[in-house]
């Protein structure tokens, strides 16, 4: 059974909070502590990885760096609602100082080397870094790491030095924030965020057919961008496919175009059938009106099963 995290904040609703997750803004999370909208039932496949490849993460740091990894636990911060989890704990000691410090356990792909900077560094994802400093002031530590493993064999070692100035900047932050959640008084959404149209979907999933929402100058300015937007998408689009079309057509049977940095790889795949799982999701689709005198366009909503 999952933990119901509705009541706290914990380290990893601190990246969100503050604008930095790629994964939920703070509108989504705010819906989330108030209980608006469920988080989602399943784990992502991001989720599982990082869930099932944790403890050999954290074996690898400790054998291939000679450390001591006690078990994570969960630390109260300065308020009741207030919680860090600490993925695993270092016992570090150099003969002047001895002490505990948080790890922060992470896996990403081989595609996303690109966000980490070299390690032994202090340049991870400021998500994370967020996420470790909360960790680091409920444990009262004067450093932590960030363990990543990005790809099959690529494990990199982030050290943060506490930063008091970032504590205050995410204290003022939290406090800000579940002051809204106790007033409801909810932030704006990150309309440009990419889950912002997963949280929408499970904000609103019962449509009311009857209901019609009459479009102001706004609403209006807004339709025509995604009409734009959708034009230049499918322009771009082939674009993309001449110039790519350009390229197959130079390679002949040659298998890699090489660009020096660079190269163009043309490979065939064969894709197995398979069954779409039975989903329900919102979906906003613009229709001409069917009715004389009607709106000159509606936009509707459409449960799609």
């Amino acid at each position: 059974m999952s933990l119901d995290r509705r009541g706290f904040l914990g380290g990893s609703d601190i990246g969100p909070l503050i604008g930095q997750s790629p994964y939920k803004d703070a509108f989504g999370l705010y819906l989330e502590k108030r209980g608006e909208i469920e988080p989602p039932e399943e784990e992502t496949k991001v989720q599982r990885r990082g869930r099932i490849l944790e403890p050999a993460i954290g074996q690898m740091y400790a054998a291939e760096h000679n450390r001591v990894l006690l078990p994570g636990e969960t630390f109260a911060v300065d308020e009741p609602w207030q919680r860090a989890q600490v993925d695993a704990i270092e016992h570090y000691t150099d003969g002047v100082i001895d002490v505990r410090v948080p790890v922060e356990i992470k896996s990403a792909s081989e595609f996303a080397r690109g966000k980490w900077g070299p390690s032994g560094t202090d340049e991870a994802p400021t998500a994370y870094c967020a996420q470790l400093h909360w960790q680091m002031a409920a444990m009262r530590a004067p450093f932590g790491r960030i363990v990543a493993l990005l790809g099959a064999d690529d494990l990199r070692v982030y050290t943060i030095d506490r930063d008091w100035a970032i504590d205050a900047f995410l204290q003022e932050q939290a406090r800000a924030f579940w002051q809204r959640v106790l007033d409801g008084n909810a932030p704006e959404p990150n309309f440009q965020h990419p889950s912002i149209a997963e949280t929408l979907s499970r904000l609103f999933q019962n449509p009311k057919a009857a209901e019609i929402l009459q479009a102001t100058p706004q609403l209006t300015a807004w339709r025509d961008v995604m009409v734009e937007a959708g034009e230049q998408e499918k322009r771009y689009q082939g674009i993309k496919d001449g110039a790519k079309a350009h390229l197959l057509h130079a390679m002949g049977n040659a298998a890699i175009i090489n660009f020096g940095e660079q190269m163009f790889e043309r490979k065939v795949i064969n894709r197995a059938g398979y069954t779409v799982a039975p989903t329900t999701y919102v979906a906003g689709t613009l229709k001409k009106s069917t009715v004389a005198g009607a709106l000159p366009a509606l936009l509707t909503n459409e449960v799609a099963a």
